[in-house]
């Protein structure tokens, strides 16, 4: 563990996140063989497209993605979903008439001991971030809402390792910026397992 921050566990987990130390155990997510439900279609918020940064929480983070990889964001949660706590993949929807699945990236990022401490999913989900490429809808939270972000404040990774959904963090503001062909790998190796 990153003796840095011994006071803060939150720091101490985002340094050792970033540090990716050898003895790190890579959490498999255990996926259940229920039937995905579908639920009605959701009510779409435009956001301004010049958006450099969107943030939303995950527990007590702050995810972070690149304005160009966020199609769009919604703060309202599609109703008639059998959420499942503990559970990656959520479902699907409907956004603009095209299919979507729902992810809950607390399964991928979090640790197993802390997800069991979570509240249910159906009161913790705030918001939908729906991404750019491909048809993955992130569970938020929070409200997505604009973060402002200097690349210089961002602890970039290094080396790819056991998160590869981990692109950087800053330390200060309790904030994980993602990798979204990472985070796509990452789920593609959960649904394989």
């Amino acid at each position: 563990m990153n003796d840095h921050h011994p006071e803060d566990p939150l720091a101490r987990y985002l340094a050792d996140m970033l540090a990716d130390d050898e003895g790190a155990v890579n959490e498999t997510v255990e996926m259940m063989e229920a039937p995905v439900p579908v639920a009605p279609e959701s009510t779409r918020v435009d956001r301004p497209s010049q958006v450099d940064w969107w943030g939303f929480g995950v527990a007590h983070l702050i995810l972070v993605l690149p304005g160009e990889q966020v199609r769009s964001v919604t703060d309202e949660i599609p109703v008639g979903m059998d959420w499942l706590s503990d559970r990656l993949l959520q479902g699907r929807h409907r956004l603009q008439g095209e299919s979507r699945v729902i992810v809950d990236p607390a399964c991928l990022i979090l640790p197993e001991a802390h997800r069991r401490s979570l509240p249910p999913l159906s009161e913790r989900a705030s918001g939908l971030v729906h991404l750019a490429d491909g048809d993955l809808t992130l569970i938020a939270g929070s409200e997505p809402l604009p973060v402002s972000l200097e690349a210089d404040e961002v602890r970039w990774r290094q080396e790819p390792g056991s998160r590869p959904w981990l692109a950087g963090t800053i330390m200060n503001r309790s904030m994980v910026v993602l990798d979204i062909p990472g985070l796509l790998a990452a789920i593609e190796s959960q649904q394989g397992d």
